[in-house]
């Protein structure tokens, strides 16, 4: 904890490192973001030691919220920062973050239930010209035209697609979103993910089957608890090996308390992991994406993909399953 204090900005953010190495081993530059900072905040809610830490954050997010109630993937002080529209993923985990720490949102609620596809899915991108059908539709979209050029070259040099449907980033939506009509056909879709054994090939930016299953089970733990069964054995066919890193070995600890299953081993596996400084190893969360093939799925990211972790959201997450795990312990 003291590691994760001294590291975090005066402005709350927590910094994350970007690098074209997918093990993060070298290449890596400080890459300002609002997406780590919104997921540590979520991840250390559940470790009252870290309340000061995590207010800190969610003043971080509150800053960097535009007045749409929306977020960029960079923060305001990275000079790429304007050269992207406003995402679901970013908005949905500040959101929940600012929410589940007490702190108001902000209005947002009607424009990601207007940013759905024919299926009922949450496309990832708020731009103009994607079917939106919010009720201030005319007033975003009014205030992106001046953007569109800078737009059109984000979605012309990258993966990204302006109809892009990821199943990681509709899992955060409706976890932020809670119950109502819009749960269904994303549980559903989600659920036929985790049943067809697809984590790795069902969103465009994330391909670590554990990092997956992480966001898709904490979304259907409360939305459907009937997935208890089906997320319990594909944990159970995808148990933790002594290979795996403490980063693997936190995020599906964590998947097992959603369901109430304390995980002894892995636990004290990331005890006796820990760093004499209090961290953990670094390593990837999510990437810069990937083509979408067309018979579905993804290709491989090309070789200059950046990729995005730290020693602070492994920590993160680390923490998480320990305080979770002791609670549930207690509890039992």
């Amino acid at each position: 904890m003291a590691w994760l204090a001294g590291s975090q900005r005066a402005d709350g953010e927590f910094d994350v490192y970007a690098s074209l190495a997918p093990d993060l081993t070298h290449g890596c530059n400080l890459d300002p973001s609002i997406f780590p900072t919104a997921v540590m905040a979520q991840a250390l809610g559940h470790v009252p030691e870290a309340d000061g830490l995590r207010g800190r954050a969610l003043d971080f997010l509150v800053s960097e919220r535009d007045r749409f109630g929306l977020w960029r993937h960079w923060a305001r002080r990275n000079p790429l920062s304007a050269s992207l529209p406003p995402d679901l993923d970013d908005t949905a985990c500040a959101s929940d973050a600012l929410s589940r720490g007490g702190y108001f949102p902000g209005t947002n609620r009607e424009i990601l239930l207007g940013n759905r596809d024919r299926q009922g899915r949450f496309r990832t991108w708020l731009v103009p010209g994607t079917g939106w059908t919010g009720h201030d539709r005319l007033t975003l979209t009014a205030s992106q035209l001046r953007h569109i050029p800078v737009y059109v070259k984000f979605f012309q040099s990258t993966s990204a697609s302006l109809d892009d449907v990821d199943a990681v980033v509709n899992a955060n939506v409706i976890h932020y979103l809670g119950e109502g009509d819009h749960v269904r056909p994303v549980v559903a879709w989600l659920k036929t993910i985790i049943e067809e054994g697809r984590e790795a090939q069902c969103d465009r930016w994330y391909d670590t089957p554990c990092v997956v299953r992480y966001f898709i089970s904490r979304a259907l733990r409360k939305l459907a608890p009937d997935a208890r069964p089906l997320m319990t054995a594909r944990l159970a066919e995808t148990a933790l090996s002594g290979g795996e890193s403490a980063f693997e070995t936190a995020l599906t600890a964590c998947s097992l308390l959603d369901w109430n299953l304390l995980p002894h081993d892995p636990i004290q596996t990331l005890l006796a992991d820990q760093g004499e400084d209090g961290t953990w190893q670094r390593q990837t969360l999510y990437h810069g994406g990937r083509a979408r093939r067309p018979g579905g799925g993804f290709a491989d990211p090309v070789p200059d993909t950046p990729h995005w972790g730290s020693n602070g959201l492994t920590t993160a997450f680390c923490l998480e399953a320990i305080a979770r795990y002791r609670a549930l312990s207690k509890a039992t």
